[in-house]
């Protein structure tokens, strides 16, 4: 089994930051989810265009994935604000070709 991993972790006031910059409620989930799906979007277009067929490819498939998964990155990250704590994100690829995001909440 492969795992390659990063992650990202977010401070609890750059969450909020981010929650009010993109929908007017911070404790929104439906819209920082659609948020996060166009960012997603956006983000694999761009990455797609400048990689090549290989870059389309693999921006594709994780764009396609946070997007099936952005009301869980919402959830945690509205979660996250409403206890005052911050939220940390593993992003990574299981078995090559399965991409795996995990969520946690810590200070």
């Amino acid at each position: 089994m492969t795992y390659v991993v990063g992650g990202v972790y977010f401070c609890k006031s750059t969450i909020r930051a981010i929650a009010v910059t993109i929908c007017s409620s911070p404790y929104s989930i439906p819209s920082l989810s659609t948020a996060i799906k166009f960012s997603a979007t956006w983000v694999a277009v761009k990455l797609g265009s400048l990689l090549g067929s290989v870059g389309w490819f693999i921006c594709g498939t994780l764009a396609t994935y946070v997007v099936s998964q952005a009301v869980n990155i919402a959830e945690r990250m509205v979660t996250a604000l409403l206890h005052g704590k911050g939220c940390d994100f593993t992003i990574g690829w299981q078995w090559v070709i399965v991409p795996v995001i995990e969520r946690s909440i810590r200070r």
